[in-house]
């Protein structure tokens, strides 16, 4: 008994001294890491130009991935599948030509559209 109370205390010792070190390959700049721990980025946060074709690039890639037939296209079934809900939800829109699909150059084409439509609003 003595000695299985002496292994427990020596195993809660090097789990509570484990617990005070930060492991090395902790991510320190997720959001779920406490502020005060958040290491900064080194580099800085895009704008502008950059920050829209960063933007694009990511759409891009959603768009290659949710083209499961490999078309060039997608239907408004993909996106939906895809979990593209502003091409699901605005596929008619996008889809002026009515041809059931559409190219990334559609939804280019309509968030442009979109994008002027709000500067004139202003």
């Amino acid at each position: 008994m003595k000695q299985a109370l002496t292994a427990l205390v020596a195993v809660l010792a090097v789990a509570s001294a484990l617990a005070a070190e930060d492991p090395p390959s902790m991510p320190r700049s997720e959001p779920y890491v406490p502020k005060a721990q958040r290491i900064p980025s080194q580099t800085p946060a895009a704008g502008g130009a950059e920050l829209k074709a960063q933007a694009m690039r990511k759409l891009r890639l959603r768009f290659d991935q949710a083209d499961a037939d490999r078309n060039g296209a997608l239907t408004q079934q993909e996106a939906s599948a895809a979990g593209l809900g502003y091409v699901a939800r605005n596929f008619d829109a996008i889809d002026q030509a009515h041809k059931g699909a559409v190219a990334f150059e559609d939804v280019q084409a309509y968030l442009r559209q979109r994008a002027a439509q709000a500067r004139q609003r202003q």
